[in-house]
């Protein structure tokens, strides 16, 4: 992968993710004057933020509140510029890292299958860990800075 700078609070994107799973009910009356959830049904509401479904249900205490479904969808999106040049990976709506079509091969024609490959690859452990090295210049494993990173290895002196 080509050097980039990138700066990613990663402490916030933890905070972020934590909040989000202790959040799993939340007064109607807040959801319908949050933007953050839209309505996508009759009883149902998406959240625009980590794409996951939410239903109404009456509480304990006879108000009603909106529910996290149990099934999430993928928390990993990509999205391209207008021009197709570049593909940004983002993980429950924080972009994460940009390809660039010139770095990694892709153009106008050819980003749909960039799109589907990433979105493959993100399911891969070694994908993800090959993501957050590039991203912080650290071996995941032992904190070093990797000799090299590639889309599915990390090479550093730990040999983990």
């Amino acid at each position: 992968m080509p050097q980039r700078d990138i700066e990613l609070d990663l402490t916030f994107l933890g905070a972020m993710m934590i909040r989000h799973a202790s959040r799993n009910k939340i007064a109607l009356k807040e959801a319908l004057s949050n933007p953050r959830f839209a309505q996508v049904g009759i009883n149902l509401f998406r959240d625009q933020v980590d794409n996951c479904i939410w239903a109404i249900q009456k509480g304990d205490d006879g108000s009603d509140y909106i529910i996290r479904s149990e099934v999430e969808t993928n928390p990993w999106t990509t999205h391209s510029d207008v021009t197709a040049e570049t593909l940004t990976v983002a993980f429950r709506g924080v972009p994460i890292y940009k390809f660039a079509g010139q770095d990694f091969g892709f153009n106008k024609g050819s980003i749909g299958d960039f799109k589907q490959y990433i979105m493959k690859k993100v399911e891969e452990p070694s994908f993800v860990k090959s993501l957050y090295a590039f991203i912080t210049n650290k071996c995941p494993n032992c904190g070093k800075q990797p000799k090299s990173i590639g889309l599915n290895e990390i090479r550093c002196d730990c040999n983990k």
